[in-house]
């Protein structure tokens, strides 16, 4: 009998720790999913590729900030969404990812028209990690038009930018408030045929780098602060090479780069006024190659799916290699296979809370499992166990009392029907930890909650010898800590021959009624 009460102490602590470390990303979903919050304002060192699988679906993968660390160099956390057809364009700032489907035809009749699906992933801060939100599907955002050729794709700050162009007309949208805004470029002249056009970030604003014709020096024009304002202009260098070359030119931290194909590998350059610049070669980089510039820490990563002839893969990720350039220090500062061994994700923390968990609740059962030797509790005669609906009732009543504090305390309600799904873990957890309390405070004073006041039920103490007497204030506290904070685990009451709660267990507790009690109220 002496091992029991420590052992249910500890398996108890060990399944609050386990539930509140379950919840806390739904707390961090919850920030993340309210419609108020604002966009990043840092980019914070992040990148984001887009990986094809051989059936045409697509792999998303994070590429978390490296910071200082040089052990974190080549990380990278796969998010657990897969989308069954791979997006057109793919651009990010900061945790946003967006994506941009191939065009569409939507609609009936005379309502037919053409769309692109614009649709966003957001990484999400967590104690042990990232998460992704949303968790079952990419949020749908407004769609653009599919008509009009999309030359240009890049975020922003203010929220993703595209550079469209119907015949002779160029458009430039940005969505702002979940919504697109379309304007044309502030340039003093369309580009001609024979010009290359780019859609780049310049520090933290959209900008449209045309390149000069023929190798010459072209113009950088820079979306202004405000609206209304005159875009700004300034001489620009790309490679001198034919039109034809094959390039990817980008905007990071302030500074132009372009990607340029060179036999079996790329080159580097800074491009500016006077001329461009050589940054680093990385030879070994294969066509189709997806660039990521890691804004806020100045690194051009470059990554690749690297299968041996043609042997598959469970997954692309899984054979992902990458290189990452520092265009600062001029040299490759990582090369090689992608790592994903890193912190634990909040989705891998889950599932580890999980198994153990569920081996805990093994153990619990184990434990109360009757054995013989099974402590007789003495009840004073007239009082009995407490029925379990009764103690059903009166937990609903309690959670009631816990909401209505919820409500008037931190302003939380719950609708019942379709918003019911939109609780998250904050919410959840402050209603819980109001009943707990509410009912600590009632069993502390009057030896029942509201609750169990109205179905005509008390909470006595049990002394190792069997008999009873009123319960302590450090029984009563572990006994609704480990009700409320781990619910299911009530469900192990019905193989308890006195009906007794784990937190009953733990708390040297009983719930009783009399033996003729009226029917609650």
């Amino acid at each position: 009998m002496s091992a029991r009460p420590a052992l249910l102490r500890a398996c108890a602590a060990f399944l609050i720790v386990c539930s509140f470390v379950f919840a806390a990303p739904a707390a961090q979903d919850d920030e993340q999913r309210a419609p108020a919050a604002p966009e990043p304002k840092q980019a914070g060192g992040h990148g984001w590729m887009v990986l094809a699988d051989d059936d045409g679906a697509a792999a998303l993968v994070h590429l978390p900030p490296r910071g200082s660390d040089p052990e974190r160099r080549g990380l990278v956390r796969q998010v657990p969404l897969r989308l069954a057809i791979a997006p057109d364009r793919a651009a990010f700032w900061g945790e946003r990812l967006d994506l941009i489907m191939a065009s569409e035809r939507v609609g009936e009749g005379d309502d037919v028209r053409s769309i692109r699906r614009v649709l966003q992933v957001r990484a999400v801060r967590a104690p042990a990690g990232w998460s992704y939100e949303p968790r079952d599907r990419p949020e749908t955002l407004q769609p653009l038009p599919g008509e009009p050729a999309l030359l240009g794709f890049v975020g922003a700050p203010d929220g993703p930018t595209v550079l469209l162009r119907d015949g002779p007309t160029w458009t430039l949208g940005i969505m702002r408030d979940g919504r697109w805004e379309f304007s044309e470029p502030g340039w003093d002249a369309p580009p001609r045929v024979s010009q290359r056009v780019h859609l780049v970030l310049h520090g933290r604003h959209p900008a449209i780098l045309v390149e000069g014709a023929g190798g010459g020096v072209g113009a950088l024009w820079t979306l202004p602060e405000q609206p209304g304002e005159a875009w700004e202009s300034e001489p620009i260098q790309t490679r001198s090479v034919p039109v034809a070359k094959d390039s990817t030119i980008l905007g990071i931290d302030g500074q132009i780069v372009e990607v340029e194909r060179t036999g079996a590998g790329v080159s580097l350059h800074l491009c500016r006024e006077g001329g461009t610049f050589p940054i680093a070669d990385a030879p070994d980089v294969p066509d189709g190659a997806h660039i990521a510039p890691l804004l806020g820490e100045s690194v051009v990563a470059m990554g690749w799916v690297d299968r041996p002839g043609d042997a598959p893969t469970l997954s692309p990720v899984s054979a992902l290699r990458l290189i990452e350039v520092s265009i600062f220090a001029k040299q490759i500062v990582y090369e090689g296979a992608a790592s994903q061994h890193g912190p634990l994700s909040v989705q891998d923390l889950q599932w580890v809370s999980v198994a153990l968990l569920l081996a805990t609740v093994c153990l619990i059962v184990m434990v109360l499992r009757p054995d013989g030797a099974q402590l007789q509790i003495k009840l004073p005669e007239g009082i009995v166990p407490a029925a379990m609906w009764r103690r059903f009732v009166s937990t609903i009543i309690d959670l009631s009392v816990g909401l209505l504090i919820a409500d008037i305390a931190f302003d939380i309600s719950i609708e019942l029907g379709p918003a019911a799904s939109q609780v998250g873990g904050v919410e959840l957890l402050t209603i819980l930890g109001s009943s707990a309390l509410a009912a600590t405070l009632g069993e502390a004073m009057l030896g029942r909650s509201f609750g169990k006041m109205l179905a005509g039920l008390g909470v006595i103490g049990v002394r190792p010898d069997g008999t009873v007497g009123r319960a302590s204030l450090v029984g009563i506290v572990l006994r609704n800590v480990l009700k409320w904070g781990t619910p299911p685990i009530g469900l192990l009451a019905l193989l308890d021959p006195m009906r007794r709660h784990p937190g009953d267990l733990v708390g040297q507790t009983i719930v009783v009624q009399r033996a003729e009690a009226s029917p609650p109220v």
